[in-house]
């Protein structure tokens, strides 16, 4: 992931939040993942 590609926990961090992700319809990574696509498009 590329340096400047922000995380869930940087958002997380910013907001001084805690995204709840315990349903599991989606997970950490696949939304880290998601926020790369987006910001190297």
């Amino acid at each position: 992931m590329a340096d400047d590609t922000p995380t869930l926990s940087d958002y997380e961090e910013t907001a001084d939040v805690e995204f709840d992700l315990s349903d599991e319809e989606i997970d950490r990574e696949t939304i880290n993942a998601e926020l790369e696509r987006l910001f190297s498009s």
